[in-house]
């Protein structure tokens, strides 16, 4: 497990050639936005793009908010963002998200750019 407090952490941290299996996101970081660091994944070929959780204090999952900041994502990441829990969550909220995320993607998981996955396999 990593964990980044900002943007550019977890940028670094999805740069390295170590699997991210799953990134639960924070939309306020404290050097920009979960859209940042979903932008850099989506528009970067040099990080991975493993499954996001997308969380807020602001913002309810049901709200039209999130559909507003989606649609403004590039289309790789939209497909990124795999469900939304509202904060302050409780265990059983989180757990049932990553139940839900891991399980839904448990076949067809490639967490890494294909660049970095090639070359670790030379």
């Amino acid at each position: 497990m990593s964990l980044a407090d900002d943007c550019l952490q977890a940028e670094e941290t999805l740069r390295r050639v170590d699997k991210v299996d799953l990134v639960i996101l924070d939309y306020y970081l404290g050097d920009g936005t979960g859209s940042d660091l979903l932008r850099v994944m989506g528009e970067s070929d040099c990080v991975q793009r493993p499954r996001v959780i997308l969380s807020s204090f602001v913002f309810d999952g049901t709200h039209r908010s999130w559909d507003d900041i989606r649609k403004r994502l590039p289309e790789i990441s939209q497909s990124l963002i795999q469900a939304y829990v509202n904060k302050p969550y409780s265990f059983e909220k989180m757990d049932g998200a990553l139940q839900d995320v891991l399980e839904l993607n448990s076949g067809d998981y490639a967490p890494a750019p294909r660049q970095l996955r090639q070359s670790k396999i030379l």
